[in-house]
C-alpha cells in the first residue's frame, strides 16, 4: 500500500483480470509461467520500476534470487514439481508469505514466479516481436518450457 508500488499492482490486477484463465489446468508449471508473464509484462511495461517494485522482494532478496536460481531450479527438478498437479507439493513456490519454506531464511516467497520469470524471458527471447497479447494466449506453460531453451544461470 505504498505510492511505488500503484502501477504495477494496478498492471497486475489488470493482467489477471483479463488474463488469468481459469480453465487453464492448475499445475506448477502453467501457474509459475503465468506470475512469470505478469512479471514479464510489467518489465516491458514499467522499464523503470525496480525489480523490487515488481516482484515485491527486498534488493538483497533480489540478489539472492538471481544468486540462487540454478539452486532454485535443482529443488524444484529433484523434487519432482515442474508438472505436479498436488497443490501441497508445490504451493510453497507459489503463494505470498515472508519466506519459502524448506530455503535459508533469505531466500523470498514466490520462488516458482521468479523460476517463471526466467523462463518467460527466455521464451521471449527466441520469439523476439511477440505482443504481450499473443505472450498471455498461450496457456500452456509445458509449451513455453519447451520452446525457451531455458537454463538457469550457474554463479
Amino acid at each position: 500500500f505504498r505510492k511505488e508500488y500503484i502501477v504495477t499492482d494496478a498492471i497486475k490486477g489488470w493482467l489477471d483480470s483479463d488474463y488469468m484463465n481459469d480453465n487453464t489446468e492448475q499445475n506448477f508449471i502453467n501457474l509459475i509461467i503465468y506470475q512469470g508473464k505478469v512479471l514479464y509484462a510489467l518489465e516491458c511495461l514499467v522499464p523503470e520500476a525496480d525489480d523490487s517494485i515488481k516482484t515485491g522482494y527486498s534488493s538483497k532478496q533480489i540478489e539472492w534470487v538471481f544468486e540462487n536460481e540454478q539452486n532454485i531450479w535443482k529443488v524444484i527438478i529433484d523434487n519432482n514439481l515442474l508438472f505436479s498437479n498436488k497443490p501441497k507439493q508445490y504451493l510453497k513456490f507459489i503463494n505470498d508469505g515472508n519466506t519459502t519454506s524448506g530455503f535459508p531464511k533469505e531466500a523470498p516467497a514466490k520462488l516458482g514466479g521468479f523460476i517463471g520469470w526466467q523462463i518467460v524471458r527466455a521464451y521471449m527471447k527466441r520469439h523476439e516481436g511477440m505482443p504481450l497479447e499473443t505472450l498471455f494466449q498461450i496457456n500452456d506453460g509445458k509449451t513455453i518450457l519447451n520452446e525457451s531453451g531455458y537454463k538457469p544461470s550457474k554463479n
